[in-house]
This record gives structure tokens, C-alpha cells and sequence, in this order.
């Protein structure tokens, strides 16, 4: 099965951070999903250095939405320009 009917062997999105148990579940079932570096291994990156690593913060899902949603309405607004009447 593909698409939304196919069984997740993950949650869509990631949980929090914190939440240890979720993220044990996850990477139980996908091990390749493990870093290969951890955090605490070189210490912790500075505040700015995690803030510019987690880039602007928009989800995936919701920009492509957007990206969609934007696309149709430029493309029926150029169909709609280019008519004769």
C-alpha cells in the first residue's frame, strides 16, 4: 500500500525533544534514523548555533501546502488574464 492508506511504522511528525519514550519507540523500529554524532558528545552547541541549525522552523507538510495552494491561484489568475473575450 502507498499513500495515506499504507501503515506508518513512525508518527508523521517527530515528537517533542523531551518526550524519551516516543523518540525510544521510533528509534527501536528505525534504527538508520539514530545520528551518528550525539549532541552530548562534543558538548552542547551554543544557543545561536541550534537556532541556525533548526533553519526557519516551517514544516515540510505546510510548505508545500502553501506552495500548492499559491501555484493554482497564480495559474487560474494567468488562465483567467489570458482569455479573449
Amino acid at each position: 500500500m502507498y499513500g495515506a492508506a499504507a501503515p506508518r511504522e513512525i508518527p508523521l511528525y517527530a515528537p517533542s525533544p523531551c518526550d524519551m519514550p516516543a523518540w525510544t519507540e521510533i528509534l527501536d523500529r528505525r534504527p538508520d534514523l539514530q545520528p551518528c554524532l550525539f549532541g552530548l558528545g562534543d558538548g552542547l552547541a551554543s544557543r545561536m548555533e541550534r537556532s541556525r541549525a533548526s533553519g526557519n522552523g516551517v514544516s515540510p507538510l505546510v510548505a508545500a501546502l502553501a506552495w500548492s495552494t499559491l501555484k493554482a491561484a497564480f495559474e487560474d489568475e494567468c488562465r483567467a488574464g489570458c482569455r479573449t473575450v
